[in-house]
């Protein structure tokens, strides 16, 4: 009778559904507070995280010379009115002029309070100014020599002068390698010096720098270069089309007046008179060892480009009171000289800039470029990008940063000043978290 009674007892299915319901509904009640306490945390988060934005774009723009202030007033404002508590909040401003704020916050749970109390998370944002980013550090440069290792690859002789009191002078040269072919020195200097000047030289810098040593002393001589320049002009460079060398466009120190522009020249040729606006191709002829483009006295071209298109086609002034500058529009603004960047060295001296005035960039950096004696009160705009640099006796130069300019950051990067826009206080501003 027992044995009947238990039996039917364990084969009976009705309370089932009660027992079963009641032991899932502990996990899914679980589930049900993740999601809803989940919500509640990713909800935290979106207002958490646009409070940090909304600070650092306001300090990033900041005027009061307090970026840090101006963002944690912000984010004492807005954070703690939130539901959720803040457990600490820090903001800096980085060495590239960017602002970052981070917060860590507590987010409480409600179903889900017996397995965890609170959710916790840390958020940042990053934000620099529109305008710039990053401010810049030193002078734009006026000259930029590029050979790596040149003994006296900056090298002035007596009577020398150079003014260049507004710009900077940089000399990528360590001076561990062969002596500067058109140096005159006759020193027994056995230290391998990168650059150096001679006592009754008259040279006034902003600021020049050497990687390798300096011998002599000038004002605005700084400490050395920290590493050499990477070549900011390198895939930036104009596109051009110069044109073959044919029997029409060979010359042999024949002297053109009024030449046309967009055209080739080979050979050795002299521009005289007025220079129309343009660019001018000049290059060496086949089989020919060199070429060379003279300027005369008291030519004129404004809005000239000349492009020098093998190493081995140079350029020398005759005469003085020449006047060239370079365009202002169009797709050679700012260049006055240029050539491609990977020529094989040449030597270029020029003889005489007597009471000229250039504006432009002047990239040569295959030239070791001599400015030779009585090259007298030339008046220069330019920025200057060469292999190497000595100024001859009796040479008289004031050199201002032309058009296009290096600006030197100061996490060490080199810009154009057409890629680097002009810092500003204020302005617009961007996130970069």
């Amino acid at each position: 009778m027992l044995h009947r009674i238990a039996l039917r007892f364990i084969q009976d299915r009705k309370a089932n559904v009660a027992v079963t319901f009641g032991i899932t509904m502990v996990p899914l009640m679980l589930a049900i507070g993740a999601s809803v306490d989940y919500g509640r945390a990713l909800s935290a988060t979106a207002a958490a995280q646009a409070s940090l934005d909304g600070a650092v774009l306001a300090a990033a723009v900041d005027t009061s010379g307090d970026p840090v202030a101006t963002a944690n007033q912000l984010l004492d404002a807005t954070l703690n009115s939130q539901n959720f508590s803040v457990l600490s909040r820090s903001t800096v401003l980085n060495s590239d002029g960017s602002v970052t704020t981070t917060a860590s916050i507590s987010v409480p749970t409600t179903i889900m309070s017996v397995v965890a109390p609170s959710i916790g998370m840390t958020l940042s944002a990053t934000a620099m100014t529109g305008t710039s980013a990053q401010p810049p550090s030193g002078l734009p440069t006026c000259i930029l020599l590029l050979d790596p290792t040149m003994q006296h690859a900056f090298s002035s002789r007596s009577n020398s002068s150079l003014d260049a009191s507004t710009c900077d002078v940089r000399v990528d040269s360590d001076g561990s390698g062969a002596r500067n072919t058109l140096d005159h020195w006759e020193d027994s200097d056995t230290a391998r010096k990168a650059a150096i000047f001679v006592s009754d030289s008259n040279f006034k810098f902003g600021s020049f720098c050497a990687v390798g040593a300096v011998q002599g002393s000038v004002p605005g001589l700084g400490p050395s270069c920290s590493a050499a320049t990477v070549d900011p002009f390198l895939g930036k460079l104009p596109s051009v089309s110069p044109g073959d060398c044919t029997p029409s466009n060979t010359y042999s120190g024949t002297t053109i007046v009024g030449p046309t522009p967009n055209a080739t020249y080979c050979g050795n040729v002299l521009f005289a008179g007025t220079i129309p606006s343009g660019i001018y191709y000049i290059r060496t002829a086949s089989g020919a060892a060199s070429s060379k483009l003279t300027i005369t006295g008291n030519s004129r071209g404004n809005g000239v480009t000349f492009y020098f298109v093998d190493g081995t086609a140079t350029i020398d002034v005759t005469g003085s009171s020449t006047l060239l500058t370079a365009p202002t529009s169009g797709p050679y603004a700012g260049y006055l000289i240029f050539m491609p960047s990977n020529l094989a060295k040449a030597n270029v001296t020029i003889t005489s800039l007597d009471k000229n005035s250039w504006s432009g960039v002047i990239y040569s950096p295959s030239w070791n470029i001599e400015i030779h004696s009585w090259s007298q009160d030339m008046l220069a705009a330019i920025t200057w990008v060469a292999n190497s640099m000595v100024w001859d006796s009796e040479s008289q130069v004031k050199l201002t940063q032309g058009p296009i300019g290096i600006v030197s950051y100061a996490n060490g990067v080199t810009l154009l000043s057409t890629d680097a826009p002009p810092v500003t206080s204020g302005g617009s501003a961007v996130l970069v978290r």
